[in-house]
């Protein structure tokens, strides 16, 4: 693909010759549906079968809008609210379909992980996205805390990681939601309910945490809080 294009010439040539392909089914059902001639059960078929193409045009559209979505992100011809409202839907509906995978290990046994990069695993896991390159993105679009640090306190506080200072596979997946949209979903709200606007810590001039966002108790006793409950 040429620096300067926003897609690639096979893209394109899958597109159009896709969409040449829906047009030309599409005539055959509509003279049939729109003649005097053809029998009810023509007709009937006909019916059926401009539902199952439209459904498989539509999915296809979806997959070209997602294309031409991150075309216009990654070149930065088009911000994300202008690209929302050119196809009249949420900024936050162009941020989930833009999103990019969670990049993690598949397997964390017997791997040393700090706090972030479970997190990182827990999010591939789960299904969520990047957005901006430091938020979680659950598939409906709601954000998991500020950013992956963030979520990660969350995380750990909920008892879904093993204490790093001791081997282990350092994931708590046993007493974690599973994996459909449900329990993805449920994930993400058991961060959020440890979180205050996205947040965990207050952070001083040198980015040291110093308190707990939601009800302001120090770093000090909320180590001392972690690791006690660690250690049983």
């Amino acid at each position: 693909m040429s620096k300067n294009a926003a897609i690639s010439s096979r893209d394109r040539d899958g597109i159009l010759l896709t969409l040449e392909q829906v047009r030309y089914r599409i005539e055959i059902f509509l003279d049939c549906l729109s003649s005097d001639t053809a029998t009810d059960e023509e007709k009937k078929q006909a019916l059926k079968s401009s539902f199952e193409l439209i459904k498989s045009a539509r999915e296809m559209l979806d997959r070209t809008q997602r294309l031409l979505v991150d075309a216009g992100l990654s070149s930065r011809m088009l911000s994300t609210r202008q690209i929302a409202q050119a196809l009249g839907v949420s900024a936050s509906t162009i941020s989930r379909q833009s999103g990019n995978s969670v990049q993690a290990p598949l397997i964390t046994s017997g791997t040393h992980l700090t706090d972030t990069e479970m997190a990182r695993v827990v999010a591939r896991f789960y299904g969520w996205t990047l957005e901006d390159g430091v938020r979680f993105v659950t598939q409906n679009g709601k954000k998991v805390g500020n950013d992956m640090t963030q979520a990660a306190y969350a995380m750990r506080e909920l008892g879904w990681f093993f204490n790093p200072t001791k081997p282990s596979i350092g994931i708590r997946w046993p007493i974690m939601p599973n994996c459909d949209a449900e329990g993805s979903e449920k994930a993400a709200e058991l961060v959020r309910s440890k979180l205050k606007g996205g947040m965990y810590w207050y952070y001083d001039n040198d980015n040291n945490p110093v308190l707990r966002v939601r009800d302001n108790k120090t770093y000090s006793q909320v180590k001392q809080e972690l690791q006690v409950r660690a250690n049983k």
